[in-house]
């Protein structure tokens, strides 16, 4: 055995390496990925529907906000479909009341109250989803005007998935972003600076995500794979591939990491993600927190360690849009 081949061997744990194509199970290697999918990226994203999935539970003010700024898309989404995570009676007749008035094609699903169940209502967002293409937006989120084309563009070029981040708002920041100023597009005012923690922190989001791709790329291990996190409230991925890992994993119940699995997963696909943390930009809405642990300065989710095991190669989940028997998990 060659040196070369002696250093990418370790990626093969289990029979199986972890840069598989997303419709067929054999190994290829990056450049063979590539060819033949650069001629459709660009007539893709020109020609397909692009379905938004807006998650929401007893928050219809920012929902209010989330789909205003989304009517206001430079690339309108074709549809909106609004998953309601088990809202109370009060609170999901007000979000029915913004889906029927909302200007953009908008259809309301919703999942009974059994706890804070990202991963579930995102899925059940996805099924009822008819575009090729995905993109998933929390209802706390309000979305520049570019958000959606930066997505696409950023797929034209280099196919995959893509992934944004946000800047969190103070909670008087919050109160000034009116639906009103949000319906006006006035959300330059409310960017930080360029000096401001919260934009330095989004660029270095970006340029880590960059150089981590890079690393993946040359040397596609588990552990590099696990540092390119795909971020829910803002990321778009076509439809084959979200299908191709099941979507997300169920068996995460609580806040945090559902999302940066569904990322590794398709990584583990062999489908690689793009950052457009500073293109795509979003602004946090600010809510009290819920169901996390703190660690320091740093929220801890409680699904770290079910997120931490080893995949050894397998990039589909058990419980994801369908239900999967041992024989059908990969």
């Amino acid at each position: 055995m060659s040196r070369r081949r002696r250093m990418v061997s370790p990626c093969r744990r289990g029979g199986r390496s972890p840069y598989l194509s997303a419709r067929a199970e054999a190994p290829l290697s990056v450049p063979e990925r590539a060819r033949g999918a650069r001629r459709r990226r660009a007539r893709l994203c020109a020609m397909a529907r692009l379905s938004v999935v807006v998650t929401s539970c007893n928050r219809p003010e920012h929902l209010a906000r989330c789909l205003a700024s989304l009517e206001r898309q430079r690339r309108p989404p074709d549809e909106v479909v609004v998953a309601d995570d088990g809202s109370t009676p009060e609170h999901l007749a007000r979000v029915e009341a913004l889906v029927r008035s909302c200007a953009l094609p908008a259809r309301l699903v919703r999942q009974p109250d059994r706890g804070f169940r990202p991963a579930a209502v995102r899925n059940l967002g996805a099924r009822a989803a008819r575009g090729e293409l995905l993109f998933f937006a929390d209802g706390d989120l309000v979305y520049f005007p570019e958000a959606l084309a930066a997505h696409l563009a950023a797929l034209d070029a280099r196919g995959g998935w893509t992934t944004g981040f946000c800047v969190p708002l103070t909670p008087a920041e919050s109160e000034r972003l009116s639906l009103e100023r949000v319906r006006a597009g006035e959300l330059d005012p409310f960017w930080p600076a360029d000096g401001d923690p919260r934009v330095r922190a989004l660029v270095r989001y970006e340029r880590r995500f960059r150089r981590k791709a890079l690393l993946a790329r040359l040397l596609p291990f588990e552990s590099h794979l696990r540092k390119l996190s795909l971020r829910g409230g803002n990321a778009c991925v076509r439809r084959a591939d979200f299908e191709a890992v099941n979507g997300f994993d169920e068996a995460f119940v609580g806040w945090g990491c559902e999302d940066a699995d569904l990322g590794l997963r398709l990584l583990l696909a062999g489908v690689p993600g793009s950052p457009v943390h500073r293109a795509a930009r979003a602004l946090h809405l600010h809510h009290p927190v819920e169901e996390r642990a703190r660690r320091g300065d740093r929220w801890v989710s409680v699904n770290q360690p079910y997120h931490k095991r080893p995949r050894r190669g397998r990039f589909r989940c058990e419980r994801g849009l369908r239900l999967l028997g041992e024989e059908g998990a990969s």
